[in-house]
């Protein structure tokens, strides 16, 4: 893909994640600036409730005393900054169900939780008492980060801009969330497929996203890729070089629905007949 053609792709995507997250952040806002009565009659494993922000999945339970320990930590953090909690129900809540989709508790995760509520102006009068909050110190300026404007202000028409251009263009379409998201994705494949992608066979996945100008955030382009590149015969590297065949690294890496599928599409209906 052009450089040019990369930047197209990198601010159709910014502009397509932007408006998911806003969509996302609405809709979640209208439930969790409901009052705490009616949001406790809704059980944390209903679908509704949960808010996908990223948080890792859980690996193991953690104590009731452990985690009575990490609240009591975290209240004295937040009242540092001012803030005085004055009805847990809500966050409670919101951690209940995190914890029912499998989501890891722990400090760090009680912060984001809280901070997400904060975002999305969730708590009510009597909740929460912000009224001694400390304003942030000013943050000296470093190196920015690349950004959307940097590659725009790139001159692709030289050589050097070019290829500047082209991997920067990569490095914007792989970072943030759309970075978590994909390691993610990696574990999952280990987890359900038995399979450790190594660092070329991920970076085929990443160039197939670029290439096919899918999005990182979307599960179901990962399960696209995932079959294409499998279907192609040559990856993952990892399963070539224990010389699989491509129909034996299809067996391990499609679900029986996809095999299924592919022996329909390679069968010839039009030879069957019905007696």
């Amino acid at each position: 893909m052009s450089t040019l053609r990369q930047r197209k792709w990198y601010q159709e995507q910014v502009a397509a994640d932007r408006a998911l997250a806003q969509q996302k952040k609405d809709e979640k806002a209208q439930i969790w600036k409901q009052t705490w009565n009616k949001l406790a009659s809704i059980s944390p494993e209903n679908e509704i409730l949960y808010d996908d922000i990223g948080l890792p999945a859980r690996t193991q339970d953690i104590p009731r005393q452990e985690l009575f320990e990490l609240c009591q930590k975290f209240k004295r953090e937040i009242e540092e900054r001012g803030y005085v909690l004055l009805h847990a129900g809500k966050l409670e809540h919101y951690l209940s169900a995190q914890y029912a989709h499998n989501r890891e508790l722990s400090l760090d995760t009680i912060r984001k939780s809280f901070e997400r509520l904060l975002a999305l102006g969730a708590f009510n009068k009597g909740e929460l008492d912000a009224s001694s909050v400390k304003q942030p110190e000013p943050v000296p300026e470093t190196a920015q980060e690349p950004t959307l404007e940097t590659l725009e202000k790139l001159d692709l028409s030289t050589r050097e801009g070019s290829k500047a251009g082209k991997l920067l263009a990569e490095q914007l379409a792989y970072s943030g969330d759309r970075k978590a998201r994909f390691q993610e994705w990696l574990r999952s494949v280990e987890k359900n497929f038995g399979v450790s992608l190594s660092e070329a066979d991920q970076k085929t996945v990443i160039d197939f996203f670029i290439e096919h100008g899918l999005n990182f955030l979307r599960h179901e382009d990962y399960n696209i890729t995932r079959r294409a590149l499998v279907r192609r015969g040559d990856w993952p590297s990892t399963l070539v070089r224990q010389s699989l065949s491509p129909a034996d690294i299809a067996a391990k890496l499609l679900t029986e629905d996809e095999k299924l599928s592919d022996f329909v599409n390679r069968t010839d209906l039009s030879k069957l007949s019905v007696e």
